[in-house]
């Protein structure tokens, strides 16, 4: 598995691709923005981020770590992350050993995100 498979296989989904430095890639899912982050090809994960999902701000740190918590509990491939020391992230890595990249689990991860966003967001609104 290389990071062309991956590549290849997100335009093949019908993803547009941007650059960000050497670090990875910027694709959109129904408006909501991603990263693939290149890993190491020697680990066989894949990597997606959906960035910058809410600051954390003093008035909102903890009610940010219990959605944070119970997230975790609620979507188990999903792990959230303060990021840059007040952003929250929602990160899903796979581990594809010696197996292709499979085109039907990207999209899951992608999806499982985008779910993961959205229980996020209920979560710190208190609307489960």
């Amino acid at each position: 598995m290389t990071t062309q498979d991956v590549i290849n296989a997100l335009h093949e989904l019908g993803f547009k691709l941007q650059p960000i430095l050497e670090h990875g890639y910027r694709f959109d899912f129904e408006g909501l923005p991603m990263l693939y982050e290149k890993d190491d090809e020697a680990l066989n994960t894949v990597s997606f981020h959906v960035p910058f999902i809410l600051d954390v701000t003093h008035e909102n740190e903890e009610a940010v770590y219990k959605a944070m918590l119970k997230l975790t509990g609620k979507m188990k491939f999903v792990q959230p992350n303060i990021m840059h020391d007040d952003e929250v992230w929602l990160t899903y890595q796979h581990y594809f050993g010696d197996h292709e990249v499979d085109i039907q689990t990207l999209e899951h991860m992608i999806r499982v995100l985008a779910e993961a966003t959205e229980q996020f967001h209920n979560l710190i609104n208190d609307d489960e």
